[in-house]
């Protein structure tokens, strides 16, 4: 920034050419020189050296001479005046700065929410209003969890409802069911063991000890002998088995043999050798798999066989034994009827069920709605955050203007809060110019400047300072104060933001005075 003042120039007096003084000083000057005819009469006086002042006497004339003639070049004044014409008219007194321009609204834009970019809908240039769309990101998710949010609305605003409207039959019909299948059990439990129930239990008992009878005695030669005849069955089966599935192996390769030689000389376009190998190949692991299961039958029977012949082993004799026992104490349980505990534990059921059927029938109560008024509230609430996560998915123009930029594409992550986008009203491009605070006390705003751009070399145009700021900012070691102006372009000028601007203040304009 610097300052440019057009001089004021004023009429300079007149100036004397002085010529008397001039003359004064050379007067002075020639009488101190001495005189020729002086030095000639000195000459007259000394004659035994006549011959040498006939040397020295015209040196001494040709020094005066000299001496004269420096002074007239050098020091005589000059008669020569210089001279201007007055006139009237402005004198303007200006401040320079420079800044860039700069739209007086605009927006950087990103999404709330990380996520992928579905549509990318806007490009550079575009124009919009408030609201546009630039941009979404997928939204599949959020739709789901929409759809779920509001069902579970659903769900709490159909159950304030339902109870609004008092007791259902069929709730009530329920309840009472279930009190009465409470009853029951505790009369039962009451009454102890009826002659059914002690015949079931001896019943039972009775068969665990004809097995711990039977364990203890050991196979007999009729379990041994059915023993030995179903292992005789697997052999047999095992060996069918292996005859079948060798039989079809033995097929498929005779097979597959036969389609290689066919097309050993010939093209095999319908890929019958192809398909030849292949089920040979299944045939192959096909008998391996039945000749792995009739083994694993002939060893079963064995283990089987073996088992009969050794007899029982202790393990065996336990697990019989607890059986018999177990058997036993449930016969004396239902002959001795229920404790105080299982007593208690029935008429706790009894009244339970009792407790629920009385609620059923009275109806909820005015905490019971307020809870389920709370669950409304709270599922809206999250129907209503699902529906705000969806609008965070959409890139929208806060302002009307021009995409500046967008720096997207399809199918690519971008985070929270990541700037993708700007957009600005164009139509409101300002200058921001910094005046330093040599000159601030001569800036206000309100006063007029002249604009030109870099862009437009030499195309003045018209503006006005629009605002000053009040508090300073420090730029490279300078205090500044930025200073926002506007301007109204000429024809032919299309001003883009970002574009270099020189600016001159008018900060102190005179009209109508005296120039020279």
């Amino acid at each position: 920034m610097r300052e440019t003042l057009q001089p004021k120039i004023t009429p300079n007096e007149d100036v004397g050419n002085g010529n008397g003084a001039g003359h004064a000083a050379d007067d002075t000057i020639v009488a101190a020189l001495p005189s020729p005819r002086a030095a000639f009469d000195d000459v007259q006086f000394a004659a035994p050296k006549r011959r040498r002042w006939r040397v020295i006497i015209p040196a001494l004339l040709a020094l005066v001479a000299a001496i004269i003639a420096s002074y007239f070049l050098l020091f005589q004044p000059t008669n020569t005046a210089q001279t201007a014409t007055v006139r009237r008219g402005t004198i303007v007194s200006t401040v320079e700065t420079t800044g860039k321009l700069e739209a007086e609204r605009s927006a950087k834009l990103s999404f709330k929410s990380s996520g992928q970019i579905e549509k990318v809908i806007a490009k550079q240039g575009d124009t919009v209003e408030p609201g546009t769309v630039l941009a979404e990101l997928d939204t599949s998710g959020l739709e789901r969890q929409l759809k779920e949010a509001q069902g579970q609305l659903e769900i709490s605003k159909l159950k304030l409802a339902q109870a609004k409207e008092g007791p259902q039959p069929a709730d009530v019909a329920a309840a009472t069911a279930n009190l009465n299948g409470a009853v029951a059990a505790l009369n039962q439990v009451r009454a102890g063991g009826s002659a059914e129930d002690i015949a079931a239990a001896q019943a039972m008992l009775n068969q665990a000890q004809a097995k711990l009878d039977s364990v203890k005695k050991g196979a007999s030669p009729q379990d041994i002998a059915a023993a030995q005849a179903k292992l005789d069955q697997a052999k047999s089966n095992r060996d069918l088995v292996a005859a079948t599935a060798a039989n079809a192996t033995e097929q498929a390769r005779i097979l597959y043999e036969q389609a290689a030689s066919d097309a050993k000389d010939f093209l095999d376009p319908l890929g019958r050798l192809e398909q030849a190998r292949l089920n040979y190949e299944v045939a192959k692991k096909s008998e391996a798999a039945q000749r792995g299961m009739a083994d694993a039958g002939v060893t079963e029977a064995q283990q089987a066989l073996d088992k009969v012949k050794a007899g029982p082993t202790p393990e065996d004799l336990r697990l019989t034994q607890e059986g018999v026992t177990e058997a036993k104490a449930n016969l004396d349980k239902v002959k001795k009827g229920a404790t105080p505990q299982e007593i208690a534990e029935a008429q706790s059921k009894v009244d339970a069920a009792q407790a629920a059927l009385d609620k059923i029938k009275a109806g909820p109560t005015d905490s019971d709605l307020a809870i389920l008024q709370q669950q409304i509230a709270i599922a809206q609430l999250s129907v209503d955050s699902a529906n705000a996560q969806l609008a965070d998915a959409k890139l929208a123009a806060p302002i009307a203007g021009t995409v500046l930029s967008i720096d997207l594409q399809v199918g690519e992550l971008v985070g929270a809060q990541q700037p993708v986008a700007t957009v600005a009203d164009t139509h409101s491009l300002r200058i921001k110019g910094d005046i330093d605070e040599i000159d601030v006390g001569r800036v206000q705003a309100g006063q007029p400047v002249t604009v030109t751009l870099d862009a437009y070399p030499g195309v003045k145009m018209p503006g006005r300072i629009d605002s000053l700021a009040p508090g300073a900012t420090l730029k490279q070691g300078s205090t500044v104060y930025q200073a926002t102006i506007s301007f109204t372009p000429t024809e032919g000028v299309f001003p883009r933001e970002g574009m270099a601007a020189n600016v001159d203040v008018t900060a102190q304009r005179k009209d109508n005075v005296l120039l020279l």
